[in-house]
């Protein structure tokens, strides 16, 4: 275990619901929208969380001034506010490697748009949580 790749994992598993959600209120009509967000690269104690390990942060640092939290909230708003936004779009930071910038749509990993891994992960959700999402 590691809090780094807990929290990536936790971020595909997060896109693969969003994704597959988007898909089924597609399918049934909904003017509901599942929007996917992502802040970039903030100053927050995502970095401390581990006492003394903070390599990652002193680089990023150093090589990428980091942006505040809350211009990492910026993604969060556009979407929430965006009225030509569309079911499953996904919203981060324009800037380079989407570290920080201006909220624009972005495109998630070819991992992350694999519908098949999202509908069964969808599925599974649905089973380990004993709940049934009725469109």
């Amino acid at each position: 275990y590691t809090p780094w790749g807990a929290y990536s994992r936790s971020k595909l598993a997060n896109l693969w619901f969003a994704f597959a959600l988007a898909d089924r209120l597609k399918a049934h009509n909904h003017t509901i929208k599942s929007l996917v967000v992502h802040p970039g690269v903030s100053k927050t104690n995502l970095f401390f969380k581990e006492k003394g390990k903070q390599p990652l942060y002193n680089l990023l640092k150093v090589l990428m001034p980091l942006q505040s939290a809350e211009k990492g909230a910026l993604p969060t708003l556009r979407a929430v506010h965006d009225v030509d936004a569309q079911n499953g779009d996904f919203f981060g930071p324009e800037g380079l490697a989407e570290f920080g910038g201006k909220a624009v749509r972005v495109q998630a990993s070819r991992l992350a748009q694999n519908r098949l891994l999202a509908d069964q992960f969808f599925t599974l959700s649905e089973t380990l949580t004993k709940t049934k999402f009725i469109f």
